[in-house]
C-alpha cells in the first residue's frame, strides 16, 4: 500500500476521511511526500495516530500547512522531541493554538528558537506560564515582539526572573502597561539596566509600587518620565536616590512634586540642581524646606527663581538666608514679596538693591526697623517710590540722613506724609534741599512745624513755592524770619490779619506793590498806622479800589504829601467820607 499512497496527488489525499487517514501505518506515514503532507487538512492532521506523527521526517514536519498546524492535538504534539519543535517554521509556530502552547512541556519550550518566539502573539505568549518564560534564553526574551508582550501575565511579570527581565529591550519595557509594571517587584525594577529605565513613560513610572521604586535607578529615567513620579513614590526615595536625580530631572519636576521633597533632601541637591528648579515649581517647596536651605542652596537660587516664591515662602526665610541674599536676587523680589518679610528679616535684607517697584511693598512696621545704615543706604530713586504712608514711617532722624539729592527725590505727593516733627527737626541742609514743588506740597499742619531757622534758610525759590493756604499755618516766630518780598502775591494774600500785625518793620517795607495789590480791605486794615506810613508811593498805588476801605482815618491822617498825591483817582473815588475829609486834613497840614 505504501507504493499507492505515494502516487495520489495531492488533491486526492486531501479528500481522504478521517477514518481513512486514521488507519494509516507508519510507513505509508513514513511514504508521504512533503507535498502530500501540506495537502493535509487540519482535521485530518488531528486524526493522525500519535505513532503516525512521530515517525514524520522533519521535511514532512516543515511541510504541514499553517493553516492545518493547529489540527496537532496535544498528544501528537507529545511524542515530538525537542528536536522536532526546532525544525517547525517561525509561520507554523505562529499558527499553535494557545492549548498547543500550554500543552508543550519544559523540554519543547527550551528549544524554542527566538525566530520561533518573535511572531508568537500577545493571545499566545500568555499561554506561557512564568516558569516557561524563564525557560526562554535572553536572545529568545529579547526577541518577544512589543506588541506581543503585553500578553504577559502579572503573575508571569511578577515571577521573571532578574535575568529574564534584564534581557528585555527598553522598547519592551516601554510597551509593558501600568498593570504589568505594578507587578514588578523591588528585586526587579533593581536588575533593570540604565538603558531599560531610561525606556520607562511617565505613565509606567507612576504605576510602579513604593517597594519597587526604592529599588530603580531614578537616576535613569528620562525628564520625560521623572513627571510620572507620585508624591508617594518621591516621599519613599531614599537618601542615596534623591542625591543621583540630575538637574535635567528636576527642572522637569512639578510644584507638586518638589512639595514631597524634605527639607534634607533638597539641601542634598546641587547647586546646578537647586538652580534647576523651574521657577514655576518653586511655589511646591514647604515652609520647612525653605526655612530649612543651606546658606549655598540659597546662594544658588536664581532671582527668577527668588521671584516666584510665594509670601508665604518668603516670610519662611531666616534673617540668616536673607543675610545672605545677593543684589541680583533682592532685584528679584516684587513688592509683594517685600511686605511677608518678617522685621527681623528685614533688618537684615540689603534693602538699597530692591527696586523702585518693590521699594512700594515696604510695611510701615518695616520701615520702623530698618537700621540706620540700611536708611542712609536707600537710593533716591527708591525714596521717590514711597508713599505718603511709607514716607511717614521715618523719624526725623532717618530723614536727616538723607542726602540732599535723595530729599529732593520725594514725591511731591508723598511728601505730606512727613510728620510734624520730622519735619521741625529737619536739618538746613535737608530743608535746603527742598524743591519749591515740594514746599508747595506741605500741608498748612507741616508748614506750622518749621521753625524760625528752618524758615530763615528759605530760599526766594521755596519761599515763592508757599501757597495761600500754607501761609496761615506759620507761627509768629517763623513768620518773622521769612523773607515775605518772595511771597507770590497769590500766597501773600493767605496772610492772618494776626501774621500782617506780627511783620517787622523791615518786612513791611520789604513788601512789593504787586504783593499789596493783591491784599483784601481787611489785611490792609491790620497794618498799623505806622506799617502803613513805611508804604513807598508805589505800595500806595497798588492798593486795589476794593481794598482802599481798609486803609483808616488814623492810616490816612499819617500820610506824607507824597503818599496821599500816589492816589489814583479811582482810590480817592473809591474812599468813603471819613476817608475823604481825613486825606484832605492830612493833605492841608502837609
Amino acid at each position: 500500500m505504501t507504493s499507492i499512497i505515494a502516487n495520489f496527488s495531492t488533491a486526492q489525499i486531501s479528500k481522504l476521511s478521517t477514518t481513512t487517514i486514521a488507519s494509516l501505518t507508519t510507513e505509508d506515514m513514513q511514504a508521504l511526500t512533503v507535498n502530500q503532507v501540506k495537502a493535509l487538512s487540519s482535521t485530518q492532521i488531528s486524526a493522525l495516530d500519535t505513532d503516525d506523527v512521530a515517525v514524520l521526517s522533519d521535511d514532512q514536519l516543515k511541510s504541514i500547512s499553517v493553516k492545518s498546524i493547529s489540527g496537532l492535538t496535544l498528544d501528537q504534539l507529545g511524542v515530538l522531541d525537542a528536536t522536532k519543535i526546532v525544525d517547525f517554521s517561525s509561520a507554523q509556530v505562529a499558527g499553535f493554538s494557545t492549548a498547543q502552547l500550554d500543552g508543550l512541556d519544559s523540554d519543547q519550550v527550551t528549544a524554542l528558537t527566538s525566530d520561533q518566539v518573535k511572531g508568537l502573539t500577545a493571545t499566545q505568549v500568555s499561554a506561557f506560564t512564568s516558569e516557561d518564560i524563564n525557560l526562554f534564553t535572553t536572545d529568545e526574551i529579547a526577541a518577544i515582539s512589543t506588541k506581543a508582550i503585553s500578553g504577559l501575565s502579572t503573575d508571569v511579570i511578577a515571577n521573571l526572573s532578574t535575568d529574564s527581565v534584564a534581557a528585555l529591550g527598553a522598547k519592551q519595557i516601554g510597551s509593558l502597561s501600568t498593570t504589568q509594571i505594578a507587578s514588578l517587584t523591588s528585586a526587579q525594577t533593581g536588575a533593570l539596566s540604565s538603558d531599560q529605565v531610561k525606556g520607562l513613560t511617565a505613565k509606567q513610572v507612576a504605576a510602579i509600587t513604593t517597594d519597587a521604586i526604592a529599588a530603580l535607578g531614578v537616576e535613569d529615567l528620562s525628564s520625560a518620565a521623572v513627571v510620572g513620579l507620585t508624591t508617594t513614590q518621591l516621599d519613599t526615595l531614599t537618601s542615596d536616590q534623591v542625591t543621583a536625580l540630575t538637574s535635567t530631572q528636576i527642572k522637569a519636576l512639578s510644584a507638586t512634586q518638589l512639595g514631597a521633597f524634605s527639607s534634607d533632601d533638597i539641601n542634598s541637591f546641587e547647586t546646578d540642581e537647586i538652580a534647576a528648579i523651574s521657577s514655576k515649581s518653586i511655589a511646591g517647596l514647604t515652609t520647612d524646606a525653605i526655612a530649612n536651605l543651606s546658606a549655598t542652596n540659597i546662594a544658588a537660587l536664581t532671582s527668577a527663581q527668588v521671584g516666584a516664591l510665594s509670601s508665604t515662602q518668603i516670610a519662611s526665610l531666616t534673617s540668616t538666608q536673607v543675610a545672605g541674599l545677593s543684589s541680583d536676587q533682592v532685584m528679584g523680589l516684587s513688592s509683594k514679596q517685600v511686605s511677608a518679610f518678617t522685621t527681623d528679616a528685614i533688618a537684615v535684607l540689603s534693602v538699597e538693591n530692591l527696586s523702585s517697584a518693590a521699594v512700594t511693598g515696604l510695611t510701615t512696621t518695616q520701615i520702623d526697623t530698618l537700621g540706620s545704615d540700611q536708611v542712609t543706604a536707600l537710593t533716591s530713586t527708591q525714596i521717590k517710590a514711597l508713599s505718603v504712608a511709607q514716607l511717614g514711617a521715618f523719624t526725623s532722624e532717618d530723614v536727616n540722613s538723607f542726602e540732599t539729592d535723595e530729599i529732593a527725590a520725594i514725591s511731591t505727593k508723598a511728601i505730606s506724609g512727613l510728620s510734624t516733627d520730622v519735619i521741625a527737626n529737619l536739618s538746613s541742609a535737608s530743608v535746603g534741599a527742598l524743591s519749591s514743588a515740594q514746599i508747595t506740597s506741605l500741608t498748612s499742619t507741616q508748614v506750622g512745624a518749621l521753625t524760625s531757622t528752618q524758615v530763615g534758610a528759605l530760599t526766594s525759590d521755596q519761599v515763592k513755592g508757599l501757597t495761600a493756604k500754607q501761609l496761615p499755618g506759620l507761627t509768629t516766630d517763623a513768620l518773622s524770619a521769612l523773607t515775605v518780598e518772595n511771597l507770590t502775591s497769590a500766597a501773600a494774600a493767605g496772610l492772618t490779619t494776626g501774621q500782617i500785625d506780627a511783620l517787622s518793620d523791615d518786612q513791611v517795607t520789604a513788601l512789593t506793590a504787586t504783593q499789596i495789590k493783591g491784599l483784601s480791605a481787611t489785611q490792609i486794615e491790620a497794618f498799623s498806622v505806622d506799617d502803613i506810613k513805611k508804604f513807598s508811593t508805589d505800595d500806595i498805588a497798588a492798593i486795589s479800589v476794593k481794598s482802599i476801605a481798609g486803609l483808616t482815618t488814623d492810616d490816612l491822617a499819617g500820610l506824607d504829601h507824597t503818599q496821599i498825591e500816589a492816589f489814583s483817582s479811582s482810590q480817592l473815588q473809591a474812599m468813603k467820607d471819613p476817608q475823604v475829609e481825613a486825606v484832605i486834613a492830612a493833605y492841608q497840614v502837609v
